[in-house]
């Protein structure tokens, strides 16, 4: 009875950690599943008289079996890897718990740990968002022209998307209510002081503006803002226009248009050098060099 108290514990802690560290981020949650299932696996005793296999399918399934279906039920790619990971971590655990299980060598035991956690922190940091930049750009919409939506600037003078042929347009589409949108304005600044001495390339801050939003109180905000970049701002009919017809879901979203006016990106804002899919300086190379 006390051994079985004790896997269901080691279950049920396992599972628990994994499933709360959700509520942190997809990649601190790989990060954390593959911890947990790590050490989990490391905590096998010969004592509970159970193989190591059995153990480690009875600690690890609950949670696989929950976050697999779920993946695969709704199709959420994205969490593909950390569906998987426990079963990779737990079993390595279990390795490395059989190579010491009568060679108490508590250095060497602790290298191999200290080596796999590092190996999860490499795959969780720099592995784990690539994989998000593809599978949330994976179905990105196909190369088509802008349309014709208008918006304004702070002075109210009028902005036409279709008709800035020749230049290349970096837009930061936000929303006065979205925490994040405001959180990621310092990258997108970086990103047009980067391009600050190439003047066909245009960063502009676009405002969508919400129900019931009055448009001179977002006007003010931006006017707080201590950023460089230029903002442009929506009414109810473009608003709506950049929702349907740009496909803009949520924000903060980045939309890419190209010199010749076809849009060639509309995603997230990656920026980061180790981001090596769906990269922001790359689209926007590739939009400089278009005929």
């Amino acid at each position: 009875m006390k051994n079985i108290f004790l896997i269901f514990l080691i279950t049920a802690l396992s599972l628990t950690l994994s499933l709360l560290s959700g509520a942190l981020n997809w990649v601190n949650q790989f990060v954390v599943c593959g911890i947990v299932y790590l050490l989990a696996g490391m905590l096998y005793n010969e004592k509970l008289k159970i193989s190591r296999l059995l153990y480690g399918i009875i600690v690890m399934l609950p949670f696989l079996a929950i976050y697999s279906f779920m993946g695969l039920l709704h199709q959420l790619v994205h969490v593909y890897p950390i569906a998987f990971l426990p079963l990779v971590s737990m079993f390595t655990g279990l390795w490395i718990n059989s190579m010491f299980a009568k060679n108490k060598s508590g250095l060497r035991r602790n290298i191999y740990f200290s080596v796999s956690v590092l190996i999860i922190l490499m795959l969780g940091y720099l592995g784990m968002p690539n994989w998000l930049a593809y599978a949330f750009g994976n179905d990105l919409p196909s190369k088509f022209p802008v349309p014709s939506i208008l918006l304004t600037d702070s002075s109210g003078q009028t902005h036409d998307l279709s008709k800035h042929k020749g230049k290349t347009l970096v837009l930061d589409i936000w929303s006065t209510g979205c925490g994040i949108c405001i959180k990621e304005f310092p990258e997108f600044e970086k990103l047009k002081q980067t391009y600050a001495a190439q003047p066909e390339i245009e960063c502009y801050a676009v405002h969508l503006i919400q129900r019931n939003e009055e448009l001179s109180s977002a006007v003010k905000r931006t006017d707080d803002f201590p950023y460089t970049f230029k903002h442009l701002f929506t009414d109810q009919n473009s608003a709506n226009q950049i929702r349907q017809q740009l496909q803009i879901v949520a924000v903060p979203t980045i939309v890419i248009i190209d010199k010749n006016g076809d849009v060639v990106y509309i995603g997230n804002l990656n920026s980061k050098k180790y981001l090596l899919v769906n990269n922001i300086h790359d689209i926007i190379e590739a939009a400089l060099e278009t005929d």
